[in-house]
């Protein structure tokens, strides 16, 4: 579930269907992610989110890096 807004997005129609960022800006290809949320080699994810609310550490406790992180709970 994608929270904008305030608001809970539980459809893929409604994500979507957001303008602010573009719905663009959504990946349109499979994010290579494993069966434990990790990217994997190659996946579009990496490298390719926004420092803008990102938190300080993945998922694993990992810090994001100072440049561009990834997108997701997982850093590369």
């Amino acid at each position: 579930m994608e929270r904008h807004h305030g608001t809970d997005l539980t459809t893929i129609a409604q994500v979507n269907a957001i303008t602010t960022p573009p719905a663009a800006m959504n990946l349109t290809g499979d994010p290579l992610v494993n069966a434990g949320g990790h990217l994997t080699t190659g996946s579009p994810c990496i490298n390719a989110g926004t420092a803008t609310e990102a938190p300080a550490t993945d998922l694993d406790g990992a810090p994001r890096p100072n440049g561009v992180p990834d997108i997701g709970a997982d850093e590369m």
